[in-house]
């Protein structure tokens, strides 16, 4: 009895071991008719809230397989209470060899009183960071629209400004050019997902909420930043009217240094066209 107790013991924690240690990639095909025909097929890598986790090649050779048309990072890529520019800095040199970086901070990058010349040198390396910007990403003359919003701790709240839904609704206008095609939203936290649908997004990419950190069969994450328990906006593909939400479970760690039945991922989605 006491044999198969020990066994029990042992397997649990090999399975834990390989939850933390393995990137699982998960597929979403997303269809809308605003896509135009150009960007059929059309394929995003979305990573999130790395942590400064060192992956070492396995992210890196997942990407190279993949070899998406560009890369999307949505915040959290350094941790602020263990912060490693280098080694952010070492995985963006080998990722943009493989696709475009297209970059929005979380709020573990506002913490971070080093961010500003992080940010450089990310830019000097040729990420495209979105605070607050917009991009057109053309094909065959044909585009879309790319939008990236700041974590809305980077915002000091004053009297119009006065919750961060009021901040992120506010920053999204101020990149409203009229442009009337389809829009992809880079924003780090998924809790948000109303504001971001009443601001006219097609499709939103988040982070921040670790999956739920545990994962309860049938009942999904236990407990997410700025959701608490039970989150309703933790992992996977959410759709609500004309707007679809992507959730990454992300690849690292910050205050819970363990994950249970919750892989970090790596997201990869193909957009096509309805018909």
């Amino acid at each position: 009895m006491l044999g198969l107790f020990l066994a029990l013991i042992i397997l649990i924690g090999v399975w834990i071991y390989w939850g933390n240690t393995t990137i699982l990639i998960n597929r979403i095909e997303i269809h809308n008719p605003k896509i135009p025909n150009s960007f059929n097929n059309y394929k995003i890598a979305h990573i999130s809230d790395l942590h400064n986790h060192d992956w070492k090649n396995q992210l890196i050779d997942k990407l190279k397989k993949e070899s998406p048309d560009i890369i999307v990072i949505t915040g959290d890529i350094i941790d602020s209470r263990r912060t490693n520019e280098y080694l952010a800095l070492v995985f963006l040199i080998e990722a943009k060899e493989i696709a475009p970086i297209y970059y929005v901070a979380g709020n573990h990058e506002a913490r971070h009183n080093y961010y500003p010349k992080f940010k450089i040198e990310m830019e000097n390396l040729g990420v495209h960071v979105l605070d607050n910007k917009s991009v057109m990403l053309n094909k065959n003359g044909e585009e879309i629209k790319l939008l990236g919003i700041d974590d809305p701790s980077f915002t000091k709240k004053n009297e119009i400004l006065s919750t961060n839904s009021d901040i992120l609704k506010h920053h999204i206008k101020n990149m409203d050019d009229g442009f009337e095609g389809f829009k992809i939203l880079l924003a780090h936290r998924p809790e948000f997902f109303q504001s971001y649908k009443e601001s006219g997004m097609d499709l939103i990419f988040s982070g921040h909420a670790h999956g739920g950190q545990v994962r309860l069969p049938l009942i999904g994450g236990i407990v997410a930043p700025g959701q608490g328990f039970l989150p309703k906006y933790d992992s996977g593909l959410y759709k609500e009217d004309d707007s679809q939400l992507v959730v990454s479970r992300g690849l690292g760690n910050s205050i819970i240094p363990i994950r249970i039945n919750n892989n970090p991922e790596l997201i990869i989605i193909r957009l096509y066209s309805k018909q």
